[in-house]
């Protein structure tokens, strides 16, 4: 089941800390009879000890049963996250992290997640290692990462600008949530989607923050827009950015063998696909989350 999924393997990476000074509050499911194991976190890795990210999923929408969500949460203090460029999405030559997760960061990456939407259907635009790929533009979601290797999401041209304090910026669409407060209805249309089959109610990712700087990355599905929006607010995000959706292309995957460029991949939800994806080359971008301070 889903459930059990979510829930680590042997990986070798994956021990349970004796302690941890800090564990998210478990989710409350919204339907009779839970599930084992639904809505209660469980740590992915223990990078010098400390649990760095933990892993759930649940039913979230007492009026849709059938769907299911995978939430990931992680602090940032014990790590950092870089942007790669995919082959084909920005592609070109000349990048120092293009296609797979190569050189020091093989042997240092805990985990890594799909970047955004294919440049075809957003208006923003993308900009990483000094270069501009597409114009910044205002009022459009962005995630970005500064020297530090840390993660923020905002609206550029309000939270965020290109004032020398992130070395990545890449867009979206508009905020999913932002205030606390579902933004479907005002910033999204109920036909967002259908390119992909004539579906609207599909598997979609996003990334949130949910407060003091720690984030969740959270897949659902089969839901449209105005649903994924109910269900990023209802797990306490504040303001959250919709990243890849349909088919297999939403993905977190958690990387076993810390401190070896020999490494194992595990996909958190069964629907995602090819564990691999960005240790042996991915097509399209994604963030990586590594070490800090690598284990010795």
């Amino acid at each position: 089941m889903l459930f059990r999924s979510a829930t680590p393997g042997s990986t070798g990476s994956t021990t349970t800390a004796p302690a941890a000074p800090f564990v998210p509050t478990d989710l409350s499911p919204v339907l009779g009879a839970p599930l084992d194991g639904e809505g209660h976190w469980v740590p992915l890795d223990v990078p010098g000890g400390v649990p760095t990210m933990w892993v759930t999923s649940m039913r979230p929408l007492a009026e849709a049963g059938s769907v299911t969500a995978t939430y990931v949460y992680f602090g940032q203090d014990r790590l950092r996250a870089r942007l790669y460029g995919g082959t084909e999405l920005p592609g070109g030559s000349g990048w120092q992290y293009l296609g797979r997760i190569s050189g020091d960061d093989r042997s240092t990456v805990v985990a890594a997640f799909n970047g955004g939407f294919r440049f075809e259907h957003i208006a923003g635009g993308y900009k990483t290692e000094g270069r501009v790929v597409r114009p910044l533009v205002d009022g459009e979601a962005t995630l970005a990462i500064d020297t530090e290797g840390r993660l923020d999401i905002g609206e550029y041209g309000r939270d965020l600008t290109d004032d020398g304090t992130w070395v990545s910026l890449r867009q979206g669409h508009r905020l999913l949530v932002d205030g606390g407060r579902s933004m479907a209805t005002s910033r999204y249309t109920a036909a967002w989607g259908v390119d992909y089959g004539n579906e609207t109610y599909t598997f979609r990712s996003a990334l949130c923050e949910v407060g003091d700087g720690d984030l969740m990355f959270v897949v659902a599905g089969d839901v449209d827009a105005m649903l994924f929006g109910t269900v990023l607010v209802n797990a306490g995000c504040t303001t959250a950015m919709q990243l890849d959706i349909n088919g297999t292309w939403p993905q977190f995957a958690y990387y076993g063998g810390l401190g070896s460029t020999d490494r194992t991949a595990t996909l958190v939800d069964s629907r995602m696909g090819n564990a691999y994806r960005y240790l042996n080359g991915s097509t399209k971008d994604f963030v990586a989350l590594v070490v800090a301070d690598p284990v010795e």
